[in-house]
């Protein structure tokens, strides 16, 4: 609760300030506090509007880490298709970026990969990407179990 209201008042400032990369920041915060309070609907809605800005300032970054929570959402509420499709997306960003968080999206990608099985996985993979970026993404997979090992 004191979370939630703290964040509620940095974004009041933010919007009183018009800084947008700011609101965008508020709106993922209060995103991750409904998603830990379980309200999933409002979490889905917050994620939403901060990357609806994140995307309005070209923040790549920004893009990325909505993207990935979106993603982290989805799997929560056991929709691991989705939570591939926005994986997809925040991974290949922070791999263009050469961002250390890229282990964050392999990780969400390689729990839906065991929540779907390798063949819908791999189909999943296939909606998003063409197949050269498939077989990247699996080596890719691989590589960070392999390490985890």
């Amino acid at each position: 609760d004191a979370a939630l209201a703290w964040y509620q008042k940095s974004l009041q400032i933010e919007e009183q300030l018009g800084n947008r990369a700011g609101i965008a920041s508020s709106y993922h915060q209060l995103g991750m506090v409904s998603e830990l309070r379980g309200d999933y609907d409002a979490a889905l809605a917050w994620y939403q509007k901060s990357l609806q800005i994140e995307e309005q300032l070209g923040n790549r970054a920004g893009i990325a880490l909505s993207s990935g929570q979106l993603g982290l959402l989805f799997l929560a509420q056991e929709q691991p298709r989705e939570a591939v499709r926005w994986a997809v997306r925040s991974l290949a960003i922070l791999a263009e970026l050469g961002a250390p968080e890229l282990g964050l999206s392999l990780r969400l990608l390689g729990e839906a990969r065991t929540a779907l099985g390798e063949t819908a996985f791999a189909e999943a993979l296939a909606e998003h990407l063409d197949a050269k970026s498939v077989e990247a993404v699996l080596a890719m997979l691989e590589k960070a179990a392999s390490a985890e090992s």
